[in-house]
């Protein structure tokens, strides 16, 4: 049996094959970076854009309002649109962290004062030696400077809470209805004293309205609720 090997003599010189011209990208003239940015990641929205759209709720939310009073004092009257009540907050929690502070050195002062006192040891002398001989006056001043502390701190955490309660509140009666068509209103009114002497009297009128207002006309789904009629029949 015999095999035969064929061997066939190719060309191996190389042969250049052209390629198509690379361009690079092409950008919109009308793309900003913020719009580069959400078209390569469409999940992050730019952050300035971000931070005012998130103080324009067409409808103020109250919950949201005081956290963000809770997180930094005033912002929440911020997101409310009550500016000048920033610096009534700031002016309020200031006032009384120095009220604190101040009570504290003071309270820190006499503490000190009392232990000196009596320790029985006759090197240690305290500040107050001199204005406050009695130990029992001492320890009068140290009780009620603790005191003012504790007043103090009361006065700051409920401070605290109540402008997280205000930027609440303000929120909440944002959407209150204040136009003329309540049923209730509260107005100043002149009347003439006893006997029409022609002597107008300030005062305060209570006015309540009664009107029917007008029934919106029945839609189709209330036809069709009721069989095609014109009047309902129960």
């Amino acid at each position: 049996m015999f095999v035969a090997f064929g061997v066939s003599a190719q060309d191996t010189t190389d042969v250049a094959v052209p390629l198509p011209p690379i361009s690079p990208p092409v950008l919109d003239t009308v793309d900003t970076v913020s719009e580069i940015i959400k078209k390569d990641r469409p999940g992050i929205k730019a952050f300035p854009g971000r931070v005012k759209n998130f103080f324009k709720d067409e409808e103020k939310k109250p919950l949201k309002a005081m956290y963000l009073s809770f997180a930094v004092p005033g912002l929440g009257q911020a997101y409310n649109g009550k500016h000048w009540k920033i610096p009534l907050a700031w002016a309020g929690l200031g006032s009384l962290s120095y009220a604190v502070a101040w009570n504290t050195r003071f309270y820190k002062r006499f503490k000190t004062a009392y232990i000196y006192r009596v320790d029985g040891d006759e090197n240690t002398v305290d500040e107050f030696a001199t204005t406050i001989t009695s130990d029992a006056a001492l320890k009068t001043n140290r009780d009620n400077q603790r005191k003012n502390v504790e007043r103090a701190y009361m006065g700051l955490i409920g401070f605290y809470l109540l402008q997280g309660a205000d930027a609440f509140v303000d929120a909440h009666l944002s959407t209150f209805n204040v136009t003329d068509d309540l049923s209730f209103r509260v107005k100043p009114k002149m009347e003439t004293a006893i006997m029409n002497q022609g002597i107008f009297i300030p005062s305060i009128a209570l006015a309540f309205s009664f009107e029917d207002k007008p029934v919106a006309p029945p839609s189709v789904a209330d036809f069709e609720r009721w069989g095609g009629k014109t009047t309902f029949r129960p």
